[in-house]
């Protein structure tokens, strides 16, 4: 059989970094429109950066989704990204009423899952001898 050598750094697979998010309404106050936003919904609106949406739970003053986004996107940035784009679909939702403000500065975000990098890197080192 014959073996390539390789850089683990030059693989690439498919990854599932999750990504726990919270964050809350401007002053915790309720906008009753926001527990209408649904996982299509939102899933929709973040497809187009490559953020995954696993989960959602929307209530009127505060929003909790789990995501997967790829190994090279920065937890802040996905955050500013899916912000944004609920903040833009707050905005066409309460169309003449007052949008603006309406989530807080802040959020939570906490990685889970275990790293799977180990892992791979001893299924490759035995795929030599698994092969022959």
């Amino acid at each position: 059989m014959l073996l390539q050598p390789y850089q683990s750094e030059e693989l690439t697979f498919a990854w599932c970094y999750r990504v726990y998010y919270r964050w809350r309404t401007h002053r915790r106050r309720p906008i009753c429109v926001l527990s209408e936003l649904t996982a299509e919904a939102l899933d929709e609106l973040v497809q187009p950066y490559g953020i995954h949406l696993l989960e959602l739970a929307a209530e009127p003053i505060d929003v909790r989704a789990l995501v997967s986004l790829a190994p090279n996107e920065s937890v802040s940035v996905a955050a500013s990204k899916m912000k944004g784009r609920v903040s833009k679909w707050l905005s066409e939702q309460l169309a003449h009423e007052q949008a603006s403000k309406s989530l807080g500065r802040g959020y939570f975000a906490v990685t889970c899952g275990a790293s799977a990098a180990d892992e791979i890197n001893a299924y490759l080192e035995r795929q030599g001898e698994h092969h022959g």
